[in-house]
């Protein structure tokens, strides 16, 4: 699942919309308050047991339902954006024709088109971006070669 056991909340939950999610990690003991202000519950934030990970690791089940409470009456770019403000790690989740229409990754050159056997495809290009030598995907994995490995 998302669970994680170094973070805590951590996790994907569901907001307002058909097929809306977003992202939201307390990535660390400060972030713990300014998420709690975000959703307007000082008394987590003022909660002993929870002013630590240890404490957030043991009662993780209570703060997703908490957060799943909040987030699915928002729309989750309005999510994203209220943790983001309050410095909060929050990303809502993004359809494949959103992230094919990211400025960001459209910028980047991130999704490359090549020919392939079955026809045209789209790519992921390599993550990290050299300005000397920059990497580039010029033709699709060797099926002979990729079938041999299976």
């Amino acid at each position: 699942g998302n669970e994680d056991r170094a973070l805590a909340p951590h996790g994907v939950y569901l907001a307002a919309g058909h097929d809306q999610w977003v992202a939201v990690v307390c990535q660390d003991d400060a972030a713990w308050p300014a998420g709690c202000a975000v959703i307007g519950r000082a008394n987590l934030a003022a909660d002993p047991g929870l002013a630590t990970l240890p404490g957030r690791l043991e009662r993780r089940q209570e703060l997703d339902g908490i957060l799943a409470a909040w987030s699915g009456s928002r729309p989750g770019l309005e999510a994203e954006a209220a943790f983001q403000g309050a410095g909060v790690a929050a990303y809502r989740v993004v359809s494949g024709e959103e992230c094919l229409a990211d400025p960001r990754l459209v910028a980047r050159g991130h999704f490359v088109p090549i020919d392939h056997l079955h026809g045209p495809r789209l790519v992921e290009n390599a993550r990290v971006v050299f300005a000397r030598t920059p990497a580039r995907i010029e033709r699709p994995a060797d099926l002979a070669a990729a079938e041999a490995l299976e």
